[in-house]
């Protein structure tokens, strides 16, 4: 057939019309009906209508979560969510005061109270001129120890550091804390030279530092104001401010200088006191506000730790068993300590359980996914929050006490910014591993 032929079949006879019928189109559930871009500077008549605040976690996860003006594209992103276990820790007042453990809380609450008075955090003022003050708000947590069993019920009142201003509400942020590499060394100094070792927890640890710069807060919700008075003017440093850590890092150092520390250069949150005539060597790690102390002498560790109850109030924790979530046994009789963190592992197995599926792993990674394969490129992307969750996890773990994921977890963080499913179901897969081996850890051995 040439190309005239084509032509005349295509014409239309004289005084004939063409008529076509199109079907009728469906419109998609996601599309919108496009509107003319208003100026954003230009006035508008139309009044603003607020919003009606919604607490994340209410009755249903459309409530709790906005995703705009397409929400089909992140619907993949709600049946994640929807997935993920209760946070069993109170979110806010009214759900304490709904709780069934509505008076340890209450408790709690009243304890952290006490506690902000007595060290004189605050004065109640009126707010100057051209400054502004940062809100507040209650904290809960619930405290558990390396076997995941309740210990504590803790309460804290938080500062919204997030207002604050750089240059006006604060300067230098940076707050070095002891290392992990650090810890698991210290453990090998305890199980070679057999040292006694006990912890403790330093109350109000943020609430001790001293501010340099002025800070203005709202009242706490419940709080009655003084007559004429309208903020608090904090004088010490609180939960939340952005310099908060950091000034409790310097106050950490002067105590522990005073009664004869000295920081060592290679670990900031490392101190240690040398040894004389009279005294054997002493160390303590700082992490926040636990601290671990150890030496030669028991006698000498237990007055270190009342010269520290001088300077601060603290409470003493009796020999080490957890530390930073890991579990530590010792068996001093064979100068071995062994640290595991099986209640991390099961809290991880809580939000990611789809590890189901992969029941039988014995290995962190099979041995067909190796660094130079290509994983399958047709897969479709994974949720970017929910794969730096698990990988973030995964890093932990292997930095504390298993470093034998530590390959497959360097390979799959290879792909964070950009994963796949491949790269998902793997890591899951590791998870799995784990909850095979949960009670497998690091032996430190000292001499025999």
């Amino acid at each position: 057939m040439d190309q005239g032929e084509v032509k005349e079949r295509n014409q239309v006879p004289t005084g004939a019309s063409r008529t076509t019928t199109k079907p009728p189109r469906v419109k998609p559930s996601w599309e919108y009906t496009q509107q003319p871009i208003a100026d954003p500077l230009a006035p508008s008549n139309k009044k603003r209508v607020p919003k009606k605040p919604t607490r994340f976690g209410e009755d249903n996860i459309e409530a709790s979560l906005y995703f705009g003006r397409q929400p089909n594209r992140y619907a993949y992103l709600a049946s994640e969510m929807a997935e993920e276990p209760i946070n069993k820790d109170p979110q806010s007042v009214s759900e304490v005061m709904a709780g069934r453990d509505r008076q340890k809380w209450i408790d709690s609450m009243n304890v952290e109270l006490d506690n902000i008075e007595s060290k004189g955090t605050w004065i109640e003022t009126v707010l100057p001129a051209g400054r502004r003050a940062v809100g507040c708000r209650w904290v809960f947590k619930v405290k558990e120890d390396a076997d995941g069993k309740i210990i504590k019920y803790k309460s804290r009142l938080v500062a919204q550091g997030f207002s604050q201003q750089p240059g006006v509400d604060y300067e230098e942020t940076f707050a070095p804390v002891g290392r992990a590499t650090s810890l698991r060394i210290l453990l090998s100094i305890l199980a070679n030279k057999d040292y006694y070792v006990k912890q403790l927890d330093v109350e109000g640890a943020y609430l001790n530092g001293e501010l340099d710069v002025e800070i203005y807060m709202k009242y706490p919700p419940g709080f009655t104001p003084k007559k004429g008075c309208n903020v608090l003017k904090l004088v010490k440093s609180l939960y939340g401010l952005k310099q908060s850590g950091r000034t409790w890092w310097m106050e950490m150092g002067k105590g522990l200088g005073t009664i004869g520390f000295e920081r060592l250069e290679s670990d900031w949150g490392l101190y240690r006191r040398p040894e004389t005539k009279d005294r054997c060597e002493i160390l303590i790690l700082g992490y926040v506000d636990d601290l671990v102390v150890s030496g030669k002498s028991e006698k000498e560790v237990d007055k270190v730790m009342k010269e520290i109850g001088k300077i601060w109030t603290i409470t003493g924790l009796g020999d080490i068993n957890t530390i930073l979530g890991l579990k530590v046994e010792r068996n001093r009789a064979q100068r071995t300590i062994w640290i595991t963190q099986p209640a991390y592992i099961d809290k991880l197995l809580e939000k990611f359980p789809k590890y189901q599926s992969h029941r039988t792993r014995i290995t962190p990674m099979a041995t067909e996914q190796r660094p130079n394969s290509k994983l399958d490129t047709i897969d479709g992307p994974t949720p970017l929050t929910r794969y730096q969750a698990i990988i973030g996890s995964l890093q932990w773990l292997a930095t504390c006490t298993r470093p034998n994921i530590a390959f497959a977890t360097s390979f799959l963080a290879r792909s964070v910014s950009d994963p796949k499913e491949s790269h998902w179901r793997m890591a899951v897969a590791v998870v799995a591993y784990l909850a095979n081996t949960r009670t497998m850890g690091i032996e430190i051995e000292g001499i025999q």
